[in-house]
């Protein structure tokens, strides 16, 4: 059953952490879609780095491929949107988002 939909899921997003610093990599969430768009995809991104952020881990990048959806949520990182390299503060729990 797709997250967002009463129909199967034809595609799942898996999200992942590695430490830099030594080998530990695991899967944090694994979210079956039917169907998502850049806003969505972009909330469930930042929920994911911000409950990670609570329990005790430091998120300091994020991957994505060019696909257009992962383009557009990451673009909303920026404020205002942009396609563009995006870092973003440690206060993006609490709305603040910079980019450079």
């Amino acid at each position: 059953m797709a997250y967002n939909s009463e129909q199967a899921a034809t595609s799942a997003y898996v999200f992942m952490i590695q430490s830099l610093l030594s080998p530990f990599k695991e899967v944090v969430h694994i979210m079956p879609v039917k169907k998502i768009d850049g806003e969505k995809y972009f909330a469930v991104v930042k929920k994911t780095i911000v409950e990670l952020d609570g329990i005790g881990f430091k998120v300091i990048g994020v991957v994505s491929d060019n696909n257009s959806i992962n383009r557009k949520a990451m673009s909303n990182f920026s404020v205002p949107p942009k396609l563009s390299i995006v870092h973003w503060c440690a206060k993006i729990k609490d709305e603040t988002v910079f980019s450079i």
